[in-house]
């Protein structure tokens, strides 16, 4: 058996599933070692747990053994309470694995680790394996907005969130009694073009939130590489990532350089350096922290 074979052999395959506030992403590693293509499913869609369920299985390009390790990422309980109760009644209970931060191999320097949405920690994460030793923000485009700063040695600084874009769209719409409620989709078209000024309610409403969020944006990636906890200059080194499903159309309009990646949070659920075994107490973060502030110091 030649060493490529035994790598292949030895993979065990999982299932990546990240529920989001109103949409449930999934991917799968299969035993050969390769990811599926993401897949997506609106959560409030009529039996959407076992939309995902039989889309796993029913994919025939790698079959799916009964030891497949389903990894769950979310920040909606009342999804993943769904999702488990559909798991159970097909996959034992020991392959199922709800990921919090004790999960994630990344010192998360905020107050409170468990109330930070797993959704970013596992994307801070993802961008420190693609980018070692490297600073990077984050930018997930999503029903919220956040903006997270990630150091070189792994750690999570924290970030900011602002509303997403179908929020901005839908609370302007439901909130005045003059202005009309846009479509998010269609009001975020990327082939439409922006004007400013505009010449129309419409488009003054478009273009005024997505070139209002995309300038905030990239004003506040400009502070979180400003803001150096080490007092290093290593700005010129930092990278930029933007995920999250509406990723495409701001990083049409952002003017900082940076890349997209939509699987940052499906990948890190796929990866092997993720711990299937979650550190216990509440302890373990202070011996983070420790450990993370004795490394720097």
């Amino acid at each position: 058996m030649t060493r490529s074979t035994q790598t292949a052999a030895s993979v065990r395959a999982v299932v990546a599933i990240d529920i989001g506030n109103s949409a449930a992403k999934w991917s799968v590693r299969q035993v050969d070692g390769r990811p599926t293509p993401q897949q997506h499913v609106s959560i409030k869609s009529h039996d959407w747990p076992n939309h995902i369920i039989r889309d796993v299985q029913s994919n025939r390009s790698s079959e799916i053994p009964a030891t497949t390790l389903w990894r769950i990422a979310t920040v909606s309980s009342p999804a993943r309470l769904q999702l488990i109760a559909a798991l159970q009644r097909r996959v034992s209970p020991d392959n199922i694995r709800t990921i919090t931060w004790r999960h994630v191999p990344m010192v998360p320097l905020v107050r409170y680790p468990d109330r930070l949405g797993i959704d970013r920690l596992l994307a801070g994460w993802m961008a420190t394996r693609i980018y070692p030793g490297q600073r990077v923000v984050v930018v997930d485009a999503g029903s919220a907005i956040t903006v997270d700063s990630v150091g070189p040695a792994s750690e999570f600084h924290g970030g900011v969130i602002l509303p997403g874009l179908s929020l901005q769209f839908e609370s302007l719409g439901r909130g005045t009694d003059a202005l009309p409620l846009l479509d998010p989709c269609d009001a975020a078209e990327q082939s439409i073009e922006l004007a400013v000024p505009a010449l129309d309610t419409v488009s003054a409403i478009r273009s005024g939130i997505l070139c209002g969020t995309a300038g905030a944006v990239d004003r506040l990636i400009q502070m979180s590489l400003a803001k150096d906890p080490e007092n290093h200059d290593e700005r010129s080194a930092a990278q930029v990532i933007l995920t999250g499903g509406d990723g495409g159309r701001l990083s049409s309009l952002l003017q900082t350089p940076h890349r997209v990646n939509h699987r940052l949070v499906l990948d890190a659920l796929l990866d092997d350096g993720l711990r299937d075994e979650a550190l216990l107490g509440d302890a373990a973060h202070d011996d983070l922290i420790d450990r993370s502030e004795r490394s720097s110091g």
